[in-house]
């Protein structure tokens, strides 16, 4: 926000009143997002909001190009409109502005009509705000691609409340009709349509089938909700990482799940915590079914227990986490225990801040860790949910690449990782037994993984190196000796493994961290293994010392190359550290570690 706010001071004082005005868009929609996200900071935000869009208002007046002074204009004054959510007089020359700058252009005429309808609305003429949106609404289906359909009919839910769920289904049926044909990022502004475009509608959407739940239609609203759930988070990963560089995959389907395996899929919503799940039956019966919704709680509470987790235990300098561990347990886990029966499997879907989650280290009333009572698996959605075969005897084909020296590089400077070697050898250590052909590459480089990946089928990349992913595909990387390697390019190498038959069965990213606190940066640990093509991954939810990371994994590969399963593997090899007690015990270790994907 620092810099947006001095690159548009910059860009006025050089007359760029383009730059000036999308820095001021941008800088409003994030002080927007904050006050969304923190209730103790929404009028604050909310005041910087439409602060900044009232300046980026007077530089985007003096645009030269009409066609993107009337779509800055639009952006802007819809800003300021969600910043004041009252009446605003000052923005009442704007939508004259909008039809001056493109007279005979119906996409002007649409978001004039927009603006005009909104500020009668915040006045108290909703028939009059009505109409105008109806007449907005049909000019914007005139546009090739109406993509500020689905958000105006949102906006006719509030001004036509008796009405409200069909002009939200009618929201998400325009969105859909235009969701393969979005930009991943908008042009302007280089926000991800996503966030955009796509999740106030999706939120609404999965809002308005819960709502009306209930009685004989019960059953049909879940899973109509479950769909909807199922395509937000589709649409999230294919935004954030890109639909071509997401390896396709069939959904998973409830009535396949084994007896013991439960799925799922937590809600968080403005106003309250929704739990739907499924437990296996091994009959081929089983379907969704939804919980009562739990009220005392929203999105935003639940965000902050998350956030007290994550921070106390990465940081391992407080105690915080164990009474926001025993609240999330009870939010989440409590209601669905009676399902957790001995040699159960936990399979989540994790909803926005609950994928940086450890759940591994929840806390039940009793003070027991949830790993303790199950095995545990999280995924980015149904498709990338798949239980595997089970069968791992067959797929110990491994490469272990490590980085131990420090590393300096335009992208920041890497200190030295002690142990990653020996922790590479740990994992490559041929027993004569289970593991047909291991390799250790020590200090590699982007050369050494192409070779060893297209010389022939590898089940397993073991990779002990810095590595970071902070949302977006193009952020993501890991640290080779002297260079960097982007998500996108690792998963170009293992698509040449893929080609002679099956995918990589398992990614381990030893030494990685994500970003906290931010929705999309924490699509980055799953998206790694979904665009890297592996079935499943394991990677820390934030660093962790060598001595721990080696303990772990030298557990981890003794017990998979038993023929055991990732998800029972990792288990064992976390329990086996709190029994050993000592510095090993503490969650801050263990607890960092997740699996991703397939589990059995």
């Amino acid at each position: 926000m620092a810099s947006l706010g001095c690159s548009a001071d910059q860009a006025l004082q050089a007359g760029d009143n383009r730059t000036a005005a999308l820095a001021n868009l941008r800088l409003a929609r994030l002080q927007l997002a904050i006050a969304e996200a923190n209730s103790d900071l929404a009028a604050e935000s909310r005041a910087k909001a439409w602060q900044a869009a009232m300046a980026g208002l007077a530089a985007a007046r003096r645009i030269e190009d009409g066609g993107l002074r009337a779509e800055v204009l639009g952006r802007l004054a819809s800003a300021a409109l969600d910043a004041r959510r009252g009446p605003a007089p000052e923005l009442a020359p704007v939508a004259g502005e909008i039809r001056a700058a493109q007279p005979e252009d119906p996409s002007a005429g649409a978001f004039a009509d927009a603006i005009e309808a909104r500020l009668a609305f915040a006045a108290g003429d909703a028939a009059g705000a009505r109409r105008l949106m109806e007449s907005a609404m049909l000019l914007e289906s005139q546009r090739p691609l109406p993509e500020r359909a689905p958000q105006w009919r949102l906006l006719m839910a509030d001004m036509d409340p008796r009405h409200r769920e069909a002009h939200v289904l009618a929201a998400y049926d325009a969105l859909e009709a235009i969701r393969p044909l979005l930009p991943r990022f908008d042009p302007l502004t280089e926000e991800t349509a996503f966030s955009l475009y796509m999740r106030p509608v999706f939120q609404s959407a999965v809002d308005a089938q819960l709502s009306g739940a209930g009685g004989d239609i019960e059953p049909l609203r879940v899973r109509g909700a479950q769909q909807i759930v199922e395509a937000y988070r589709q649409a999230e990963l294919q935004s954030v990482f890109g639909s071509e560089c997401i390896p396709p995959r069939e959904p998973l389907r409830p009535e396949t799940l084994a007896a013991g395996e439960v799925l799922l899929y937590p809600i968080l919503l403005p106003d309250r915590l929704e739990l739907l799940y499924v437990a296996g039956g091994g009959d081929g019966t089983a379907t969704f079914k939804r919980l009562a919704p739990n009220r005392a709680v929203d999105r935003e509470s639940v965000t902050r227990l998350v956030g007290t987790v994550v921070t106390s235990l990465s940081n391992d300098n407080d105690e915080t986490w164990r009474a926001a561990s025993r609240r999330l347990y009870e939010l989440l886990i409590q209601p669905i225990e009676g399902e957790l029966k001995p040699g159960a499997m936990l399979a989540i879907v994790p909803d926005g801040p609950l994928r940086g989650l450890p759940f591994s280290a929840l806390l039940d009333r009793d003070g027991r860790f949830l790993i303790e009572k199950t095995r545990i698996a999280v995924a980015p959605s149904l498709a990338y949910s798949q239980p595997g075969s089970g069968d791992e005897t067959q797929k110990l084909q491994l490469v272990a690449a490590a980085l131990e020296m420090e590393v300096r590089l335009p992208a920041g400077d890497f200190e030295k990782l002690e142990g990653t070697g020996a922790e590479a050898r740990v994992a490559a250590v041929v027993d004569g037994h289970r593991i047909e052909r291991a390799w250790v590459i020590e200090n590699f480089k982007k050369a050494d993984l192409v070779r060893a990946l297209t010389a022939e089928h590898v089940d397993v990349l073991h990779l002990a190196t810095h590595a970071s992913f902070n949302g977006r595909s193009d952020r993501a990387f890991i640290v080779a000796n002297g260079e960097l390697i982007l998500l996108s390019e690792l998963r170009q190498i293992l698509s040449a493994n893929r080609t002679r038959g099956e995918e990589l069965d398992l990614l381990v990213l030893s030494a990685c961290e994500t970003a906290v606190g931010d929705d999309e940066a924490s699509m980055g640990l799953a998206g790694a293994a979904v665009q890297a093509g592996a079935r499943s991954a394991i990677a820390s939810l934030w660093p962790v010392n060598d001595v721990g990371t080696a303990e772990l994994m030298k557990g981890f590969y003794r017990i998979y190359r038993e023929g055991r399963s990732k998800s029972a593997a990792l288990r064992e090899a976390q329990l086996a550290m709190i029994r050993a007690g000592g510095v090993t015990a503490n969650p801050n270790i263990w607890a960092a570690f997740t699996l991703l994907g397939a589990w059995r």
